[in-house]
């Protein structure tokens, strides 16, 4: 009941929010946006995370969504809505944070998204997809935020955020490949 509510009445305003700034809703160029290490390469300064990791969550979101909507799997439905709640939440943050911090909005610019269309496969096939694309999202999202955390002088909002993406998402990671390992 809380996540329909939230679908029907927060995501609308801010898809307003990301299509002002550009971004794509779904990548359809087959996931070439790399790996974990080159994703934490375009970590070289603590405006570079907050900016990319906002995109970066978007692209999960957007993914998510579809799976907590059309999943077949009650396990992965749960996963997908908790990726949407917490990651949206982290967005807003993020989008605070340098809104804050770099007066401005966050740009599109050179986030080069990582994951498939999964509106291009159905059934079970979408339900691996989903888990072997997010596997890797969740890995880059992880290396981005090591790696923010190794830079000197980074807000406290920052490290407590980077941390919480690091646990989060090493224990969805751990999830998704014992799911896959159970289920193939």
């Amino acid at each position: 009941m809380r996540l329909r509510w939230f679908l029907a009445g927060f995501l609308p305003a801010a898809w307003l929010l990301i299509a002002a700034t550009g971004l794509p809703a779904q990548s359809s160029h087959g996931g070439h946006g790399g790996g974990a290490a080159q994703h934490a390469r375009m970590v070289r300064s603590e405006k570079d995370f907050v900016e990319q990791m906002v995109f970066h969550h978007q692209e999960a979101i957007d993914t998510a969504m579809l799976i907590a909507e059309s999943g077949t799997d009650p396990a992965i439905r749960q996963l997908a809505e908790t990726i949407v709640r917490t990651q949206n939440e982290e967005v807003l943050a993020l989008r605070r944070y340098f809104a804050r911090w770099y007066d401005g909005l966050p740009s599109p610019r050179s986030y080069r998204p990582m994951m498939r269309d999964l509106k291009r496969v159905s059934g079970p096939q979408r339900t691996v997809q989903f888990l072997e694309d997010m596997i890797t999202h969740h890995e880059a999202a992880v290396a981005m935020a090591e790696k923010v955390l190794t830079l000197a002088g980074i807000q406290p909002e920052t490290r407590a955020l980077a941390a919480a993406v690091i646990n989060a998402q090493n224990e969805e990671i751990a999830f998704m490949k014992g799911w896959l390992a159970a289920n193939r």
